[in-house]
């Protein structure tokens, strides 16, 4: 088990209701209401979502708008309102019932929202969430196959991993015919990344994560980044044959 950054926003929107009612966060509200209105929290370090939002007088953002932004960009504004949503224990609960036992959303960024599980010592060193390369390799496999909640839902969280900005590690240099679906995380000393490479031989799921890293660096150059890349070019080359 390790640190997880932003990968465990992939999570967050998958949770369905055990009783049926809501089929993922990010189908929830398809008939355009809006879940949030009027308002945004202050969050701390509000990122692209306020720069769209907070000049509007009568501001409406669904559940799905949300969603996008916290994947798509890693927006944390819209991670914690979509933990407003549909809460960290909810979250945990559904990745139990995917068989997900090393993936557990811990609570909001920059703190509130405590999951249950926090009270277990070995995951008070963690922040945002925990998971482990198996848990999100077998995660993305399942999406693949359509196998999370629905069909359709497992292809619309697909479709917006595909669309996601940050593309430094896995995605680094990939030509415009080979597309991948991943989700980046950082911390100080960690870089993460978890995603799917559509190679012409074959899909390729991985999650690659370097920790302890000696220097810190907010930058495409992060020597992290660059080993992330080199090994999922390794992958590509050896398992694509």
């Amino acid at each position: 088990m390790n640190g997880e950054s932003s990968e465990i926003k992939i999570a967050l929107t998958l949770y369905r209701g055990l009783n049926g009612t809501n089929p993922s966060a990010f189908r929830v509200d398809e008939d355009g209401v809006s879940v949030f209105e009027n308002s945004l929290p202050d969050y701390k370090y509000n990122l692209p979502i306020r720069a769209v939002y907070q000049s509007e007088k009568d501001t409406k953002l669904d559940l799905k708008t949300a969603v996008n932004l916290m994947i798509v960009v890693s927006d944390n504004t819209a991670t914690n309102l979509v933990l407003d949503k549909v809460g960290t224990d909810n979250v945990n609960d559904f990745m139990d019932t995917l068989g997900l036992k090393q993936t557990r959303s811990l609570r909001k960024v920059f703190g509130g929202g405590e999951a249950k599980v926090n009270s277990e010592a070995r995951l008070k060193l963690f922040g945002l969430g925990v998971s482990s390369p198996r848990d999100m390799v077998n995660l993305l496999e399942m999406l693949e196959k359509g196998a999370v909640v629905s069909y359709e839902a497992s292809a619309e969280m697909l479709a917006i991993l595909k669309r996601q900005q940050l593309k430094d590690g896995i995605g680094r240099g990939l030509p415009d015919t080979i597309p991948s679906a991943s989700k980046s995380g950082a911390l100080d000393r960690l870089r993460s990344d978890v995603g799917i490479v559509y190679t012409r031989r074959g899909r390729i799921a991985m999650a690659i994560t370097v920790d302890d890293m000696l220097e810190v660096a907010y930058t495409p150059e992060n020597p992290g980044l660059h080993l992330i890349w080199k090994l999922s070019q390794i992958l590509q080359e050896n398992l694509g044959k």
